[in-house]
């Protein structure tokens, strides 16, 4: 299966900082008693380089460094050569000084401002990413839409080499002194008719490379429109690749994936998200579809429904096995379908991608429902390749078999470390090769 690195922290710094960088590794680690060899950033080498677990820890050095973005990488020896683990774009280097940071303030800002201090800030979310060239957006408190009309197709759309922060009381002077949480900040879709979803956004927020999304409430987007306005209410991203973290995902409707839509050999990082009650026809929170491999890490899925499959997730046509999907301490409590896969759907319809691969990691999965197959997850068709490892199955229930997981038509697949509790089994028919440890 691939290696990549899932998560950088600090993602960022400054010409002339020294900084150390935590690195989390994911993928087929090696044995815990090996140790890098190096960690890069772009061509500036790591120094003290340590390993503890799957995150690897280096000190860089960006007093001579260039401003731009860059990739991380960590190296291990191996017995038939090196072996990398790599985040393409995972690093910003920003000039010399402070970081650049434009302010947003929904009640107080006006777009006429410059944005360089709460006291001049903008008013909307898109003009401060807008004034921004590369740095952050603080948003202070309070509800934004994508638009001041009533067009649907307008979004907010990110920036290549930006990263907005919700999540602010309006004072605050560093970004540690900010709580998503205790000062919400809502990119709303409802830009029509109050409390109508017939007219709200097709899509909030649109990704693309080298961005980055943290500490947002998004709620209410409605992709039932045509051609790309059926998919992802809450973020639409296509061929690109941003960090999405610390953000709840509530109330969106899309025909497929009403949270996040993940396509063409899209590979966000999707960390620290809560996903309710969204709803869809094929995966109620995220689809991952035509090479997207999302990196999906320590998020919360509960009462999510899709009519159709993959009442939380649904994958589908290809993921290369060196940048597989990859779910790793999540919980899905309470996601349902009318169709196959309560809380995690699989399919590999037409890939062009020589297969569909899939790593799920030390999640739960408690009280997903499916009408008819695999409560937990269902994986249906050949050239997927799926593994499962240090999951637990509670209380998931399927109306023709497999409440755990079920897996149908040359799946092939291995389950390892897993505890399944009362009444959690798992189906597979006989043309599949699935191996249980």
């Amino acid at each position: 299966m691939g290696q990549s690195i899932s998560n950088v922290s600090p993602s960022s710094a400054n010409v002339g900082d020294n900084i150390s960088v935590d690195m989390t590794l994911s993928g087929m680690t090696p044995p815990t008693d090996v140790m890098p060899a190096s960690a890069e950033i772009g061509s500036y080498s790591g120094a003290n380089v340590t390993r503890s677990g799957d995150i690897v820890t280096a000190d860089f050095d960006f007093s001579s460094a260039s401003q731009g973005i860059y990739d991380v990488s960590v190296t291990f020896p191996g017995p038939s050569g090196d072996i990398s683990f790599t985040m393409t774009s995972g690093f910003t280097i920003n000039g010399s000084g402070s970081t650049e940071i434009i302010f947003v303030d929904g009640e107080n800002g006006s777009d006429t401002n410059d944005g360089s201090t709460w006291a001049n800030a903008k008013q909307t979310v898109q003009s401060g990413i807008d004034a921004c060239s590369m740095g952050e957006v603080w948003i202070k408190q309070g509800t934004y839409f994508p638009t001041n009309d009533n067009n649907r197709g307008t979004s907010i759309n990110l920036k290549a080499g930006v990263t907005i922060y919700g999540g602010f009381a309006g004072t605050e002077t560093s970004l540690n002194e900010r709580n998503w949480q205790t000062n919400p900040t809502i990119l709303s879709g409802d830009i029509g008719a109050l409390n109508d979803i017939s007219d709200n956004a097709y899509h909030i927020v649109t990704g693309t490379n080298l961005s980055g999304i943290d500490g947002f409430y998004i709620m209410y987007g409605n992709a039932n429109g045509e051609l790309a306005n059926r998919f992802g209410a809450g973020i639409y991203m296509e061929a690109s690749s941003p960090q999405i973290s610390n953000c709840q995902f509530e109330n969106n409707y899309a025909e497929d994936g009403a949270a996040i839509y993940v396509f063409n050999d899209a590979t966000p990082s999707i960390s620290d998200c809560t996903f309710i009650n969204n709803n869809a026809l094929l995966g109620g929170a995220i689809v991952c579809r035509v090479g997207g491999a999302a990196n999906i890490t320590n998020c919360y899925f509960e009462n999510n429904f899709a009519e159709w499959r993959g009442g939380a997730l649904f994958v589908d046509y290809g993921a290369y096995d060196t940048n597989p999907v990859y779910i790793s301490g999540c919980t899905f409590v309470n996601n349902s379908t009318n169709g196959n896969g309560g809380a995690f759907y699989c399919d590999d319809l037409a890939s062009q991608y020589q297969g569909t691969y899939i790593e799920i990691e030390n999640c739960t999965f408690t009280g997903n429902t499916a009408q008819y197959r695999g409560g937990g997850m269902s994986n249906f068709n050949q050239n997927i390749f799926i593994t499962i490892s240090n999951c637990e199955f509670s209380g998931n229930s399927a109306g023709s078999g497999g409440n755990a997981i079920a897996n149908d038509y040359l799946v092939t697949g291995t389950i390892s470390g897993c505890t399944f509790n009362t009444n959690q089994d798992v189906d597979s028919d006989s043309s599949c090769t699935i191996t249980i440890n």
